[in-house]
This record gives structure tokens, C-alpha cells and sequence, in this order.
């Protein structure tokens, strides 16, 4: 079991209490106005925790499947979408090994759900390669990808030669190692996580090799998404991609 599924099935129920999710529908209302998106298109959401986004699209009219790694997270996110009268497909699968018979108009990827969060053993530009690759295969023809990673120009401004000499942050992969026990003492107890962070040419090198051409590249932090240039600080790169 990768060590972020054992997280967040413990994680599931708490999920809601964090302060990102608060910023829900002005995401989604960056996205429908950048995309021109039209009522009932399908749309897929590739880790979509517990649905917040999910459900979000579904209110609005569109056609939603939700994918997550996380079986307890996707039970959260059918309790929500069932008590809303919402039909949502939840299907739970691992990004990096799925197929579905469905083809979709356009492709979330939100928030770090599914992309840079490594298994203890994965290989890091390989594996987030193989979920790129696997969107591709489910989208139509010059369907929109629409995606948020790690950006790891503040881990470089944060990390100093101590941490990468002890193998906390791995500068040639901009990979981190680390626990969270001291944020989640209970559901991250005796877990250690691996996550990639990502310059903008990493990502657009991906999107690239998978099959897609880069659209925008902007930067911001959960709600604040812009195509402005991307910033030193900003938290998460913003990439607008298209199935070529």
C-alpha cells in the first residue's frame, strides 16, 4: 500500500476540517471561466479525495467521475454527493494503473491529489509520467488537462545543505522525505511520505512526452490560481494542458 493511501483512509473523515477546502467554488469558478466550460460536459477528477471538487462540478450541471487512491476518502465523498441528490461516479483506483471505458471532454488533477505523491519506492519522474499517460488515454481529442502541482522553488528556499546531506530533500529528483506526526499524531503516526515537487519545464517536459501541449502555466496557492507569472513564493504551478 503506498503510505499516502494508508494516510488518508486514516485522514478521510478530518479531511474537511482543513483550511484549503474552504476555497472550493472560487477554483472551480476559475476553471469553468477559463475553459468556457458548457453544462454537462464530462469531466474527470483524478484524486479526488473526498469529492469536493466533484461535487462542485456535479451541482453545476456537468457529468462527473471521481478517482482516488483512497477508498475511505471516496466513501466520505458518496455520503456527501448522496446526501446532495448528486450522481457522481467514484471509482477507486491508483492514477499510476487504471483504464476506463469512458472518454471525457476534460481532466482535473487538483490540489497535489494524485501527482507528485510518491510510494517509498516509486520512481519519481517515471511515475507521474505513467498517470499523464493514463489521462491521455480517456480524453477526446484536444480535451483540456487542467492541473496543480507542488511548485519546488520555496523547498529551495526553505532546505539548506544539513537537509540534503541527511536525505530530507533530494535536490536532483526534488524529492522530500518526511513525517507529519507532529501536524496529524494520529493519522500520520508511523508514516513516512515521499513527495516530488516540480519546476515549470519538469512539467511541461511530462505533458510533452505524454502526448499534450501546454497552454498556460501560472502560479498561486488552493483558490488563488491566476495565469500571472509564476511567483518565488507561490506554493502550487498551475498548468493548463490539451490532448494533442
Amino acid at each position: 500500500m503506498n503510505n499516502w493511501e494508508k494516510f488518508y483512509d486514516r485522514h478521510a473523515k478530518e479531511y474537511y476540517k482543513e483550511p484549503w477546502v474552504g476555497n472550493t467554488v472560487q477554483e472551480i469558478d476559475f476553471i469553468e471561466q477559463e475553459l468556457s466550460l458548457l453544462s454537462g460536459l464530462s469531466i474527470i477528477d483524478i484524486g479526488c479525495g473526498t469529492g469536493r471538487h466533484s461535487i462542485e462540478l456535479a451541482k453545476r450541471g456537468y457529468d462527473v467521475t471521481g478517482l482516488d487512491i483512497s477508498d475511505k476518502m471516496l466513501d466520505e465523498a458518496r455520503k456527501k454527493a448522496e446526501d446532495l441528490g448528486l450522481k457522481i461516479d467514484f471509482i477507486h483506483r491508483d492514477a499510476t494503473n487504471f483504464n476506463l471505458d469512458k472518454i471525457f471532454d476534460l481532466a482535473i488533477c487538483l490540489c497535489e491529489g494524485a501527482f507528485g505523491l510518491l510510494g517509498l519506492d516509486e520512481e519519481p519522474f517515471l511515475r507521474d509520467l505513467k498517470i499523464l499517460n493514463n489521462i491521455h488515454k480517456i480524453l477526446k481529442d484536444e480535451a483540456y488537462l487542467f492541473m496543480t502541482v507542488s511548485s519546488v522553488i520555496p523547498h529551495f528556499r526553505r532546505w539548506n545543505e544539513e537537509d540534503i546531506q541527511n536525505g530530507i530533500f533530494d535536490i536532483i529528483n526534488n524529492v522530500e522525505t518526511f513525517k507529519m506526526e507532529d501536524i496529524y499524531p494520529i493519522d500520520a503516526k508511523d508514516i513516512t511520505f515521499k513527495s516530488k515537487s516540480f519546476t515549470p519545464i519538469e512539467v511541461k517536459m511530462l505533458l510533452k512526452m505524454a502526448g499534450f501541449t501546454t497552454l498556460a502555466v501560472g502560479g498561486g496557492t488552493a483558490g488563488l490560481w491566476n495565469k500571472n507569472k509564476l511567483l518565488l513564493d507561490d506554493h502550487e504551478i498551475m498548468i493548463i494542458g490539451k490532448k494533442v
